[in-house]
């Protein structure tokens, strides 16, 4: 059993299957889930904006592990939020594989984002030539300045994890991620430093629709494709017209997976290629993954298992 301790929040309540009312009503005899959210945390690395409430985000992430297990041929089961910021899963002894599927779709949370990294001038690829950069400059200091910024950065988000603490910026509009395969460096070279979408502005997985995974024309690597929703085509054309000629970090599970230049203005279609570590195999699996996620609904959230107990007789 794993068990880690963290203060209690509010109380709301969401049915899974069931009696909707009485959570005593789960499956009989199976296996309990008790995850956990930090919402600090969630804050501070912009998952979660400044002004939403707990108990919404952690209804809609709810709404989205109920819809992946209905995808994955659960049926006797229940999700529901329970006090402070974590969610209860039970499911029944009948489920088979259903206990393994929860642990891989925790770790798997399918959260795509994207957002402008941010490099000096001189290290964006063919900047100034075949992809004239915009007026708008995320960085505007020098090489130094960023080289700087970036180790103590980087230095500041270990320190806080290792303090158990959300990391918070330094800049407001600025923050750091990991690289694919990296995520336990401290080198600075494998982070890289991205730009915080203002109002309006950049996407994730809740504007994309009907994701595909098939392999890239050019690599052969397994590639997930999805379309923009029609609501959202259009601030995300005049984003990405703003930003032509820069680099678009495409970002899962907290991740920056690949940085590809904006060529042109996009609006329609976003293509996601996962390269990386692991065999072709492998990458495809990841990629069905990803695609599964999404169709189910991502998890904008970490949830941690807090607690896991076989329940009933």
């Amino acid at each position: 059993m794993r068990t880690r301790w963290m203060p209690i929040a509010a109380v709301v309540l969401l049915s899974g299957c069931g009696n909707a009312d009485d959570p005593a009503t789960a499956p009989e005899a199976g296996v309990e889930f008790v995850c956990i959210a930090d919402m600090a945390a969630e804050r501070g690395s912009g998952r979660v904006g400044p002004d939403e409430q707990a108990e919404d985000v952690l209804a809609e992430a709810a709404e989205a592990l109920k819809a992946r297990l209905a995808k994955h041929g659960l049926e006797r089961y229940r999700v529901a939020v329970v006090d402070g910021p974590r969610i209860r899963i039970v499911l029944s002894k009948q489920e088979g594989n259903g206990r393994v599927f929860v642990e891989q779709m925790l770790a798997n949370r399918g959260h795509v984002q994207f957002r402008i990294e941010v490099k000096p001038t001189d290290r964006i690829p063919n900047s100034g030539t075949d992809h004239p950069l915009p007026a708008r400059q995320p960085w505007e200091d020098t090489d130094a300045a960023f080289d700087t910024y970036k180790a103590a950065e980087v230095a500041r988000w270990h320190a806080a994890q290792d303090a158990g603490t959300p990391y918070v910026p330094s800049r407001a509009r600025l923050h750091v991620l990991p690289k694919k395969d990296h995520q336990g460096s401290k080198d600075p070279d494998d982070w890289c430093v991205l730009e915080v979408p203002g109002e309006g502005e950049g996407l994730d997985a809740r504007h994309l629709r009907d994701p595909v995974m098939l392999p890239s024309p050019n690599t052969g690597l397994p590639t997930v494709l999805y379309e923009v929703a029609t609501e959202h085509q259009k601030r995300f054309r005049a984003w990405t017209t703003a930003n032509v000629g820069l680099p678009m970090a495409l970002v899962v599970d907290g991740v920056v997976t690949s940085s590809p230049i904006i060529n042109e203005p996009l609006s329609h279609n976003v293509q996601i290629t996962l390269g990386g570590r692991g065999s072709r195999k492998e990458q495809a699996q990841q990629a069905q993954a990803l695609v599964d996620a999404l169709e189910a609904g991502a998890l904008r959230i970490v949830l941690t298992i807090e607690s896991e107990r076989e329940t009933g007789g």
